[in-house]
């Protein structure tokens, strides 16, 4: 036994579902090492026995050479005693409970392996649409517990065929331990099935193809949920999806066969391409071209969402359709993705003019993850299949926290063993099936990972939905302040302690003064924030209906500045003058006009005047607006804003800025060239107070967070001046920029010692 040593390896992170077992196999057999592996809870545990340069080499490859889906977060190697009782290396069946952190693997896009394999007429799954193998496939959306094994998720019902099962033994396939393996003989199939319920199996994606070359719209069962698809050339069926989804004015995304065709419909970068070709296949946001897809497509907006099919059913359906095709998910306006098919023939009855269904069950429900890049910074704006669960380091979690995240674009954390694990996008907690998929999310992430909350946190706005399902639960309660959640989640997921300057600056948030806050700058570490500066507030005439119709937040600022109703009504001629003086009776008498320092809400009014959008059906709607005029003028002057000293906090005042605004519309200034001043008096602004808490307190990173700064024209525009003037200037990138990062935010605060305990 000399020379001989063995070792005991524990690994942890995406290690399950990704081909790591597989990897260190084949590892073992290069430098002939014997012993065993194991998925072990969420991880992986091995032992290796040879000789001692051997094993060295074992140890560098296994992270070196490891597949690209993986993530190792923790390698410990402890050498034991050596023993002759194996002669080769094996895998040997998992742990059902140990000692290792758990990690949930996520959804992975189609691999080229496999899509080579399913075009190709001579091969034995050729035109299979669940054909996936370890580097590609359905994951998290199949789990129903760990370890990760087949009889663990929804395939159990499918019984490997003798081919199949001789691939998911043999040691040097590519299918070696693929647990979703399967094929014609032995796996899930699709039917097809009509507007008058008649089903068919043969021929299904053929009967599919020719709904959707025949203008109609089709109702189709992926990896995480119903999407509604016809063809993005058409626009019939897009309207008939918009009127009867409720979706009048939200851009749709456009689902295409490669790169190319994506850069016909937007401009495509180097690294929106990475985006869009990685694992994860998410919809990625471009600056669209004038005139490549129908006007109700986009609906008037400056970006086009795009993805490549990442499930073999899309390739199928592409190369049917051979044309883009419209991909939404097939639920009505703020629901959850449809999931199940019964409720898939049901609910979207009336849409969709044929179903195409499948008989895997999709145990957790996941909407399509959208990302945005511009001028080299990524930004996640919803995270969902293929990036969710989201496993991110969290110190200082001594108790297992549950964060209940916001009431929009609600997400899910459970924080514990040093881990923050996000869960997929939600919905609006307004909705009661949101709100039931919300409770059953947050009883699965704590089955999955083996973690009983001791702790809850929530959002410290009193009636939010989130807020009380936290109280619900009978535990210890920790309600945290909206925007210091905003830039806790910037700064746990670049592992940053603080102080930082925060910038936050989003639609709403409940201050601890009882306004509506969105325009905030705080002074903060993970634990505390400090209110420094704010936009000035003005009255929200109406409260919600100020959200729904821009004009009246231009009508509060103006009537802030001083202007009178018959002014205010020139600027509006199309508005009833009726209506203008209801909500100047509002703002006079204070009725239902609570003060918000919302940056959202100043987006609004000034893309109320700038580009007479009146009324926005869905959140954002009137910034998107803006920023699409903005990114069409050159940099050609930024409207000013004025600083005050109130207390001992920095007032942004806005009456310059509004003053400035009105000139150039009365001279007749082009719509795009204010859009482009007001975003650059912003980005100028936020320097200049961010300077001056600088010089005040000597920080030198700046957090910028929130759903405001999804405007990629802002972003860069505030980062590039920020760290022009030798600013660290730190954002969300994997974790969601706007709500959908709540909740890690509220576990980061938590977790070290922040937030106040229920009244």
């Amino acid at each position: 036994m000399r020379n001989i040593k063995r070792l005991r390896i524990e690994v942890s992170g995406i290690v399950q579902g990704v081909g790591f077992r597989p990897h260190v196999h084949r590892l073992a057999a290069r430098w002939r090492l014997a012993g065993w592996a194991r998925n072990s809870g969420g991880a992986l545990e091995l032992e290796v026995q040879g000789a001692a340069e051997s094993c060295v080499s074992f140890i560098e490859d296994l992270v070196k050479q490891a597949p690209s889906p993986a993530r190792v977060h923790r390698l410990g190697v402890t050498e034991i005693r050596a023993d002759g009782r194996e002669e080769a290396f094996t895998i040997i069946e998992s742990l059902m409970a140990g000692k290792l952190s758990r990690f949930i693997p996520v959804d992975i896009g189609i691999c080229d392996a496999c899509r080579r394999e399913l075009l190709d007429e001579r091969d034995r799954r050729h035109g299979y649409p669940f054909i996936n193998c370890c580097a590609c496939g359905p994951r998290y959306t199949i789990i129903e517990k760990l370890p990760y094994d087949r009889e663990r998720t929804s395939m159990r019902s499918f019984h490997l065929c003798l081919d199949c099962d001789f691939e998911y033994a043999n040691e040097i396939d590519r299918r070696f331990h693929a647990e979703p393996n399967a094929c014609p003989q032995c796996g899930p199939k699709y039917t097809y099935m009509d507007s008058h319920g008649s089903a068919t199996g043969s021929d299904a994606v053929i009967a599919a193809g020719k709904v959707l070359s025949e203008g109609k719209v089709l109702a189709v069962k992926g990896i995480g949920g119903f999407h509604l698809m016809c063809l993005a050339t058409d626009f019939r069926p897009v309207d008939k999806i918009r009127t009867l989804k409720d979706r009048p004015d939200k851009p749709l995304a456009v689902m295409v066969s490669d790169e190319s065709e994506a850069a016909r419909l937007g401009e495509l970068s180097a690294a929106e391409a990475d985006l869009l070709r990685g694992p994860e296949r998410p919809i990625v946001l471009l600056s669209r071209r004038a005139g490549a897809l129908p006007d109700n497509v986009c609906a008037g907006a400056g970006t086009v969402g795009v993805m490549l099919p990442y499930a073999p059913i899309h390739l199928l359906l592409l190369e049917e359709a051979r044309l883009p095709l419209v991909t939404t998910s097939a639920n009505h306006s703020g629901a959850p993705i449809i999931v199940d098919n019964k409720e898939a023939a049901a609910e979207l009855k009336g849409i969709a003019d044929g179903w195409l269904l499948n008989d895997r069950a999709i145990v957790n429900g996941c909407d399509d993850s959208v990302v945005r890049h511009h001028a080299g910074r990524s930004i996640t704006v919803r995270i969902g299949r293929g990036k969710a669960p989201a496993a991110l380091r969290l110190p200082g979690v001594n108790r297992p926290i549950l964060a209940c995240g916001s009431d929009l674009k609600s997400t899910l954390c459970l924080a514990a063993g040093g881990w923050a694990h996000v869960s997929q996008y939600l919905g609006d907690l307004s909705d009661c099936d949101c709100l039931s998929r919300f409770r059953e999310t947050a009883h699965r992430l704590s089955r999955l990972l083996d973690v009983v909350p001791e702790l809850v946190a929530c959002d410290s706005h009193p009636d939010y939905v989130s807020t009380a399902y936290a109280r619900s639960l009978d535990l210890p309660l920790r309600r945290v302040q909206h925007h210091h959640a905003h830039i806790a989640a910037a700064m746990a997921e670049k592992e940053i302690k603080g102080p930082v300057i925060g910038v936050a600056f989003d639609g709403s948030g409940w201050g601890p003064d009882g306004h509506i806050w969105g325009g905030e700058w705080l002074l903060c570490d993970r634990r505390l924030a400090v209110r420094a500066a704010h936009l000035k507030e003005v009255p929200m005439p109406g409260g919600e209906a100020a959200i729904r119709q821009p004009w009246r937040m231009a009508v509060a600022y103006l009537t802030a500045l001083g202007l009178g109703g018959p002014a205010i009504a020139d600027i509006f001629p199309e508005i009833d003058a009726a209506d203008i003086r209801l909500v100047a009776g509002q703002l006079a008498g204070g009725v239902n006009a609570p003060l918000t320092s919302s940056c959202g809400r100043l987006f609004d009014a000034v893309s109320s005047i700038v580009s007479g959008c009146r009324s926005q059906s869905y959140e954002g709607q009137a910034a998107a607006g803006l920023e699409a005029l903005a990114f069409a003028a050159r940099d050609e002057g930024a409207y000013p804003f004025s600083l005050t000293d109130v207390d001992g906090v920095t007032q942004v005042d806005y009456g310059e800025m509004f003053a400035a605004l009105l000139e150039d519309k009365a001279a007749g200034a082009a719509p795009a060239a204010m859009a482009a001043r007001f975003h650059l008096g912003l980005a100028e602004v936020i320097r200049s107070v961010s300077r001056r808490l600088r010089d005040k307190e000597g920080i030198e990173t700046v957090v910028l967070a929130g759903g405001v700064f999804v405007n990629a024209r802002l972003l860069t525009a505030t980062a590039g001046r920020l760290e022009a003037d030798g600013f660290s200037v730190i954002t969300n990138e994997n974790i969601p920029i706007n709500d959908g990062g709540i909740s890690l935010g509220q576990a980061a605060i938590v977790a070290a010692g922040g937030g106040l305990p229920e009244d």
